[in-house]
């Protein structure tokens, strides 16, 4: 017996080619139409259920899955919320839930910490490194 927010695979091809003529006239480059199209098919596959119906914890879960159990980098996950946050307002108007998704805090790598410092002071962390 089907559940009725069940997701078939006829109804995610749909809504996939919706999404993607939609983010092609809007201008997207190839490659982050795929990175879109591809946060919403693993959501969709993930739990099962079509997008208006799939619940906040539900899209928590999934992120957190594709860090601890997938281990994607944090780059792609922000990629995917970034295109989930892109199907949420544009394709179903759901301001609400799209409110609701947890923002993706930016990890410092070092070469990031290196270009927050002044140049000062990475010029005489240069020198005291190089001290021989």
């Amino acid at each position: 017996m089907k559940n009725e927010n069940e997701i078939t695979v006829k109804d995610l091809t749909a809504l996939l080619e919706k999404m993607k003529k939609r983010l092609s006239v809007s201008n997207h480059s190839e490659q982050t139409i795929v990175n879109y199209l591809r946060a919403v098919e693993y959501l969709c596959k993930y739990t099962g259920k079509t997008p208006r119906e799939t619940e906040i914890d539900e899209v928590t879960d999934y992120l957190y899955q594709l860090q601890y159990f997938k281990f994607r980098a944090w780059r792609t996950i922000k990629i995917y919320v970034a295109g989930l946050r892109w199907f949420y307002t544009n394709i179903l108007d759901d301001e609400e839930l799209l409110l609701r998704f947890l923002t993706q805090r930016k990890k410092k790598t070092c070469l990031l910490l290196l270009a927050e410092m002044s140049f000062t002071n990475y010029f005489l962390l240069a020198i005291i490194q190089n001290i021989k």
